[in-house]
């Protein structure tokens, strides 16, 4: 005789065999309810027939390892926001400015754009920078891919006269910025 197993440690299979549709249907139920909260969804969609109790663990562990670390203190606060940071070489068509040093970026030359988009995880609204900055290419490493870092980058061009650097020249990105880091939020799209 093998050992029983509660419903809570059976597979959605090992349910379906039972032959009993009101379990059947707990068990999406359970699943549904796990979902209303936006960070588990992913999750749940890839451990779908596991384990009510393996999924519940694997969802513990996932809060439990994003907890403080990516959430946000000035933009969303204390939300857990993730940040895409999009950045990408160019070559300039006409001259520009460089956000951070001043310097010419002359026609032709190579120079990084970067635009963040930000989600914030518990109600999955996407925000993008209104203004993308422009760099040379040396400072692609002082570009945040992180929240924490995004807002000490806004925090120093919004404070820039307390913020002596030799690298970055935050009074030249708060006037280009017009005094800080600005997002817009994104209309979400129609699932079809």
């Amino acid at each position: 005789m093998g050992v029983i197993k509660s419903f809570e440690e059976m597979t959605l299979k090992e349910i379906e065999r039972l032959g009993n549709p009101e379990l059947i249907k707990k068990y999406h139920q359970i699943l549904s309810y796990m979902k209303e909260d936006e960070l588990p969804k992913m999750l749940i969609e890839e451990e779908y027939g596991k384990p009510i109790q393996y999924i519940e663990y694997k969802i513990e562990e996932l809060y439990y390892s994003t907890e403080m670390e990516d959430r946000s203190n000035y933009f969303f606060p204390g939300k857990k926001t993730i940040i895409y940071p999009s950045i990408k070489y160019h070559h300039a068509k006409k001259e520009l400015t460089c956000f951070f040093s001043g310097a010419r970026i002359g026609t032709g030359s190579l120079y990084i754009s970067y635009r963040p988009m930000l989600k914030t995880v518990e109600d999955g609204n996407v925000y993008v920078l209104t203004k993308t900055i422009k760099v040379e290419p040396y400072y692609e490493w002082d570009l945040p891919r992180d929240i924490g870092r995004l807002e000490e980058l806004n925090d120093r061009i919004a404070n820039f006269e307390y913020y002596d650097d030799s690298n970055i020249h935050y009074d030249q990105t708060y006037y280009i910025l017009g005094g800080e880091l600005v997002f817009r939020k994104l209309k979400r799209r129609r699932k079809i």
